[in-house]
């Protein structure tokens, strides 16, 4: 029982038409790659801080009242003048657990973060310290400007594992 020309001819529809679902998607996301470029190129005055979070709040104002720009991984890209700001947020992540993802989200989290002008921070929720991350990249990483551990009975939601939310800058 061989493979019929009909059922080879929706073989090929299938890839085909997938491939040509991907080509939108792709120049969507070089599109996205050049804004978010601009705009941190436009804004090397300030610091540029890459947000990994549900609903941001700066200083008391929702990102979507903010200039930003979405970046390649969907994270929130802010251009934030030199000082310390105050950034509530939701975070969440997923985390590989006996055979399928477990996701994890927190309540708000408010936190306050020292910038310097010209510096590119990243700001998420990660399982792992600090200084893990250091050791397990031989100290090739950024500066951990912030680290907040996360309780895991109250403000972690359904997690088993160690949370931290950490604010990185790029070296």
């Amino acid at each position: 029982m061989g493979l019929t020309p009909n059922v080879i001819w929706i073989i090929v529809a299938v890839f085909g038409g997938s491939f040509l679902l991907m080509i939108p998607i792709a120049i969507s996301q070089q599109k996205r790659k050049k804004k978010s470029q601009n705009y941190v190129e436009q804004n090397q005055d300030k610091a540029i801080l890459h947000i990994y979070a549900h609903s941001p709040v700066i200083d008391g104002e929702k990102i979507k009242k903010l200039e930003y720009q979405r970046g390649t991984d969907l994270e929130y890209i802010i251009a934030l003048s030199p000082g310390t700001h105050t950034i509530e947020a939701i975070y969440q992540a997923s985390e590989p657990s006996l055979g399928k993802n477990v996701n994890y989200k927190t309540p708000v989290i408010k936190s306050d973060i020292e910038f310097e002008a010209g510096g590119e921070y990243t700001l998420a929720m990660y399982f792992y310290s600090p200084e893990q991350r250091k050791s397990y990249y031989k100290g090739d990483v950024g500066e951990d400007v912030y680290s907040e551990e996360l309780d895991n009975k109250n403000r972690y939601l359904g997690a088993s594992a160690n949370a931290y939310i950490i604010c990185y800058k790029e070296s």
